[in-house]
């Protein structure tokens, strides 16, 4: 039976780190609490068998908040679009190490926020209570705002570290 999610899908490869749009390149990871097939969100990597688990992608991690990218499938959100951003991330404990990171509170695509919930484990616990949606330029500010509360930790992605509250508030408004 085919699933929509992965028709015309590959198995990711290290070549795959910049593939854009749906669907996504996937994995076949061997935890029991993970699907038989999982995604790879264009700012992860495919690290399940060395960690268990999905490995950051520092470049296009950065790339997210700064051209305006959707996390999971790294096309461009257009201001005006209807984007759904999960608004109950724990800020405390978001950096680029994780366990939480900041492309998780960055609006996504409303096709790529339905399957970052279906095959994301702690997503997919989550109500729909935990997520926001309306346009891409307000959800954006208010993933801003929240990555900002993370910035005292020191350990965030290389746009928001090298730039300062003004230069972030004017890209926001591009």
């Amino acid at each position: 039976m085919k699933n929509k999610y992965f028709d015309g899908a590959h198995k990711w490869e290290e070549k795959d780190e910049n593939t854009i749009g749906l669907p996504r390149p996937f994995a076949i990871p061997i935890r029991k609490d993970l699907a038989k097939k999982v995604p790879i969100p264009w700012q992860s990597l495919d690290r399940f068998e060395s960690y268990g688990h999905l490995g950051l992608n520092l470049k296009n991690e950065d790339l997210v908040y700064k051209n305006n990218l959707c996390s999971y499938c790294g096309i461009k959100i257009k201001k005006e679009e209807i984007v759904i951003r999960w608004i109950n991330a724990p800020v405390e404990i978001t950096s680029r190490k994780g366990p939480k990171i900041f492309s998780d509170f960055h609006p996504l695509h409303l096709n790529c926020m339905e399957q970052a919930r279906i095959f994301c484990p702690h997503m997919r616990k989550l109500q729909d209570s935990d997520f926001e949606l309306g346009k891409f330029k307000k959800l954006k500010q208010n993933a801003i705002s929240d990555a900002m509360k993370s910035k005292e930790s020191k350990d965030v992605s290389d746009w928001f570290f090298n730039s300062n509250k003004k230069n972030i508030k004017k890209n926001d408004e591009s």
